[in-house]
C-alpha cells in the first residue's frame, strides 16, 4: 500500500530530471583511478540508475559512449513513458528505462536487464527522501548487481549545508498535513482540490498548498 501511494504521488508530480556532474561516470571513474581502483572504462561499461526520473542523468552519457550499456529505473510509469519518447526521438539506442520498484529489484524481481552485473550503479537526489525499507533496497541491489569492479554512488543531503533546505520542506510538509483542518468545501474554494479516492487532496494540490504556505 506505501509504494502504491508513493508511486501516485510521482505520477501526479512529476519531478525534473538533469544531468548532473557530479554523479556522471566519467567523473566516477577518475575518482577511483586516482583513488588505487580499477573501474571499468567508461567507453565500455553497464550503468544502472535507480531513481532516474525520466532518465535525463544518463542520456548525455549514453550519447557520448555508444558502446556502453545504460539502465534507468523509476518507480513512475508517467515519467518513464515520458522519458522513453524522449529516448526515441533523440535515437538514443543504447538507454532503456524501465518502471520497476527498487524493493522488488532488491528482491530479485529485475527483469533480464538484470542477468549481467553493472559496472556503475548511481542513485542520486533519492535516498535522502525516501523510506527506510527502501534505503535498505538500494544496498541490497549494489550488493546483489554491482560487479567485482564496480562502483556505486550514492548521493546524501547532509547538514549543516543541507539544513536551511530542509527547514523550509519541513513547513511544506506541515502546510500539506494540516490541510486537514480545512474543510473540503473550503479547499475546493481556495485550490479547486482535486479530491482522490480516500477523500483527501490530491498530491497536486497538497504541493499548491505546501508553496502557498511558504510564500
Amino acid at each position: 500500500m506505501q509504494e502504491n501511494n508513493i508511486k501516485d504521488t510521482y505520477d501526479s508530480v512529476p519531478y525534473t530530471s538533469n544531468p548532473f556532474a557530479i554523479s556522471s561516470i566519467f567523473r566516477l571513474e577518475a575518482i577511483a583511478k586516482m583513488s588505487g581502483f580499477e573501474p571499468a572504462p567508461h567507453e565500455k561499461c553497464r550503468v544502472l540508475e535507480l531513481g532516474c526520473s525520466f532518465g535525463g542523468n544518463l542520456m548525455m552519457s549514453a550519447l557520448r559512449c555508444p558502446d556502453s550499456e545504460f539502465i534507468g529505473i523509476d518507480l513512475s510509469s508517467e515519467q518513464i513513458e515520458r522519458g522513453s519518447k524522449i529516448v526515441e526521438q533523440m535515437g538514443i539506442k543504447n538507454l532503456k528505462l524501465i518502471q520497476g520498484d527498487i524493493s522488488q529489484i532488491a528482491m530479485g524481481g529485475g527483469s533480464r536487464e538484470f542477468g549481467k552485473k553493472f559496472d556503475y550503479i548511481i542513485v542520486h537526489g533519492i535516498y535522502s527522501w525516501v523510506p527506510d525499507f527502501v534505503k535498505d533496497a538500494i544496498f541490497e541491489v549494489g550488493k546483489n548487481y554491482l560487479s567485482p569492479h564496480g562502483l556505486i554512488y550514492i548521493s546524501y543531503n547532509t547538514y549543516p549545508g543541507w539544513k536551511g533546505k530542509d527547514v523550509l520542506r519541513d513547513l511544506m510538509l506541515f502546510a500539506a498535513i494540516n490541510e486537514t483542518a480545512l474543510s473540503i468545501a473550503a479547499a475546493k474554494d481556495i485550490a479547486k482540490a482535486e479530491i482522490d479516492a480516500n477523500g483527501e487532496l490530491s498530491a497536486k494540490n497538497k504541493l499548491a498548498m505546501a508553496k502557498g504556505f511558504c510564500t
